[in-house]
């Protein structure tokens, strides 16, 4: 799939999320079985910020400055707060356990804490453009069918997000190798994700390194297996290239919202700026609200 340009919509501080799908596996385990699908999707996680700004009581945006936060990266709590929304994570904030990477944020639990680090390196944001944090992961949807006739297990005991988000970077941080490179779920995770025995059964089948069903490439190693396999050590360029995805660049062009409309070049120097609520100051570039 070749897209060379998306408009997006999105919420000043919120996160939107834009799926792209990447590799399409189809398979049959017998020439009599309909064909299944397995999708791994691209997760393109967006959080603009445009900045309200106070000055001795006074509220204002700063045309030339209102894409620039004052800090780039998101917050520990902000974090947080986007795993359990987008990945169904319940992680327990606590202060047992100190995150290593945000001193001022811990958890109650070694496991809990020990994810969200790991998922940071993996999934920490980028400034691909002033006022916009951006994070990519990769994901897989399974086919119902398929876990319902081949694996033997009812998908209506199955977490959605497991069926048909399932995150490949969380896959590759809580799974262990064993000697027969079978992978399986980390026990500390099983509880920690509290997963139930269905729930662990589903995703073990689908990294079975011996597994008679899942599908197959040339060499005869399962294409899931593989990929899960691999993830935890590339980089985020490394990813792109295993799944055929190439994520060029994004930029902010137009900004609506109640108290004015206006464009903004590559620059993010503001055009065409028209006001609802408030004045302009156009020597000062200010929107006065």
């Amino acid at each position: 799939m070749n897209i060379k340009y998306r408009n997006i919509k999105t919420v000043s501080e919120e996160w939107t999320k834009v799926t792209i799908p990447c590799v399409v596996i189809k398979h049959r385990v017998l020439k009599t079985d309909p064909t299944y699908k397995f999708v791994i999707n691209a997760n393109i996680y967006m959080r603009s910020n445009v900045a309200l700004k106070s000055n001795n009581g006074s509220k204002y945006y700063d045309l030339l400055n209102m894409l620039v936060p004052s800090s780039g990266a998101i917050t520990g709590s902000q974090w947080l707060s986007l795993l359990q929304d987008n990945y169904n994570i319940s992680l327990s904030d606590g202060h047992s356990y100190i995150s290593s990477i945000f001193p001022n944020f811990g958890f109650e639990t070694v496991e809990d804490r020990d994810l969200f680090d790991t998922l940071y390196t993996n999934l920490s944001d980028s400034q691909f453009s002033d006022g916009l944090n951006l994070l990519i992961d990769f994901s897989l949807q399974s086919s119902g069918g398929f876990v319902r006739n081949k694996i033997d297990i009812d998908t209506s005991i199955i977490d959605s997000n497991l069926l048909n988000d399932l995150s490949l970077n969380l896959l590759s941080k809580i799974t262990i190798k064993e000697s027969n490179n079978n992978l399986r779920i980390n026990p500390a995770y099983k509880i920690s994700l509290n997963l139930s025995s269905a729930e662990i059964r589903y995703i073990e089948s689908l990294i079975n390194y011996t597994s008679t069903l899942m599908p197959k490439n040339d060499d005869g190693v399962p294409y899931i297996w593989n990929y899960v396999n691999q993830l935890s050590t590339l980089s985020l360029s490394g990813k792109q290239h295993l799944f055929g995805f190439l994520f060029n660049k994004v930029s902010i062009t137009n900004i609506i919202n109640n108290d004015f409309n206006l464009s903004v070049d590559k620059n993010n120097f503001p055009l065409n700026v028209t006001v609802k609520n408030g004045s302009y100051d156009k020597n000062n570039e200010i929107i006065r609200v």
